[in-house]
């Protein structure tokens, strides 16, 4: 027990810490509908915009599914078709734009250790 203490206190000391487990992917979309919400509350439309985008983001169930840390660029890349196949191609890239948002927050907000990639 002492020993385990002492390894953890020497681990931190030099900046490495045991991370937190991430968030599913719904909850984290819940918080950033929320935090949009405040960032937005003069912009109705942008509020829905991204509420409407996410929404259809989370019929894709693989990706609803994961937990925020297990995002990465192969999860995307079964989920760009699917996004593809309910918008579209204009639209193709506005459709990814609160995804892209989303994860960049949960960086930020150190949810998760790097944002994937997607290639718009």
């Amino acid at each position: 027990m002492e020993a385990t203490f002492r390894t953890r206190l020497s681990l931190e000391g030099v900046g490495i810490v045991e991370r937190k487990k991430a968030p599913m992917f719904t909850e984290f979309a819940k918080r950033f509908i929320e935090h949009v919400n405040v960032r937005n509350e003069s912009k109705p439309m942008t509020v829905s915009f991204y509420a409407a985008k996410l929404s259809r983001l989370l019929e894709h169930s693989p990706l609803a599914s994961v937990r925020l840390d297990k995002v990465d660029e192969a999860l995307m890349s079964g989920t760009l078709p699917h996004v593809a196949r309910k918008c579209h191609p204009q639209q193709f890239n506005r459709e990814l734009a609160p995804l892209m948002k989303m994860l960049r927050l949960a960086e930020t907000w150190k949810e998760m250790v790097r944002a994937p990639k997607i290639q718009l």
